[in-house]
């Protein structure tokens, strides 16, 4: 069941931009720029048929060290529903960004342009999912869903670099023929994700799966892990922590979140770049008192990926969610299998180089 608060209001922001050109010597202009905004009102949900806790975590599974709160989801107010889901509001949230950017136009047909933007977004709710239900139970944290902390925002986008450079120079009778090269530059840090227990447990009752952060261990005293057997071959705890352990260590997030939880999208995925080029042909001619031009484009996205198959890859964690550990409820304890060795993933489509050709007609 969905549930709307009597004093419900839709989402709602207040937002301030500041912006200023200068020219600077040798024609060069600079423009600085910032945007800030408020949440007045965003949507929380919460399941206000789900008990408040009276309970911790079951030590054994980090020896104490993870003093989360624990639910019994079958505890319900009122057994006759499952969940009820209440939509309200919080002003909780912002987000800004500043931007510094230098242009210049050349008289011999070159122009240059840089640019870069720092931003910072946080949440209680990015609303992502397609339900009141989904967006309750997938929103990651260690406390309960119910109540989760303002945390950085799925959208943030902590650095982009771009930069632009172009040459166009026109020749023919009337300089009615014109070539340009456009070399464009876009780089970025990565997408933002959280490191989860497995999806399909509910570590701390709360009837909410692939919310659960992970506490992240100081050594192998704060984690319970089992052994476990495939194909005839058993990996020990001793071995499992040892991967485990350099996991953590080659990942510099959960490296300065030992004895902590790990935060809603507090790793990120590595620095993305792309270059795109662009050639353009015109071609033109007077026929009466008509001017008629023809242009072509060619187009190669993600240039560099043609140079170098290693180049311009793009990383993506699904759901923005990654489940580093299983759990064993019944023996109140921890597998870890993971089998890549950076977590996150290679996109495939968005990694490869494209191309595309265009065609304009014009007349006046």
């Amino acid at each position: 069941m969905n549930l709307v608060s009597k004093d419900f209001k839709l989402p709602q922001v207040l937002r301030f931009n500041l912006a200023t050109d200068i020219k600077l010597p040798y024609g060069i202009i600079a423009t600085l720029e910032g945007i800030y905004s408020k949440t007045l009102n965003n949507v929380v949900y919460s399941d206000i048929n789900l008990k408040n806790s009276v309970a911790k975590i079951d030590t054994s599974y980090s020896h104490g060290a993870d003093t989360r709160a624990l639910y019994k989801s079958s505890d319900k107010v009122n057994k006759a529903f499952t969940n009820v889901i209440l939509l309200s509001n919080t002003n909780e949230g912002f987000n800004y960004s500043l931007t510094g950017q230098l242009s210049k136009q050349f008289d011999n047909g070159f122009s240059a342009m840089a640019a870069y933007t720092y931003g910072q977004a946080k949440s209680i709710n990015d609303g992502a999912s397609s339900t009141a239900l989904s967006n309750w139970e997938f929103v990651q944290t260690s406390s309960a869903a119910n109540n989760p902390d303002l945390a950085i925002s799925n959208f943030q986008l902590a650095h982009r670099l771009i930069g632009a450079l172009s040459y166009t120079f026109k020749y023919g009778r009337n300089e009615a023929f014109g070539t340009g090269i456009n070399i464009f530059y876009a780089g970025r840090s990565g997408n933002h994700f959280s490191y989860i227990y497995n999806s399909s447990s509910d570590f701390n009752g709360d009837g909410a799966f692939s919310n659960d952060l992970i506490y992240v261990p100081k050594s192998i005293s704060e984690i319970n892990l089992l052994p476990y057997t495939v194909g005839g071959v058993t990996t020990s705890p001793a071995d499992q922590w040892a991967s485990l352990n350099a996991f953590i260590e080659n990942d510099p997030y959960l490296k300065s979140r030992r004895g902590q939880f790990a935060e809603r999208n507090g790793a990120v995925t590595p620095w993305e770049h792309q270059v795109d080029l662009r050639i353009i042909q015109d071609l033109g001619t007077n026929i009466g008192n008509k001017k008629h031009g023809l242009q072509l484009t060619f187009d190669i996205f993600n240039f560099t990926n043609l140079l170098n198959k290693d180049w311009g890859r793009q990383y993506f964690v699904s759901n923005q969610a990654l489940s580093l550990l299983n759990i064993d409820t019944a023996k109140k304890g921890f597998t870890y299998r993971n089998t890549n060795p950076v977590g996150w993933s290679v996109s495939d489509f968005a990694s490869r180089w494209q191309a595309q050709i265009g065609v304009r007609y014009t007349f006046n």
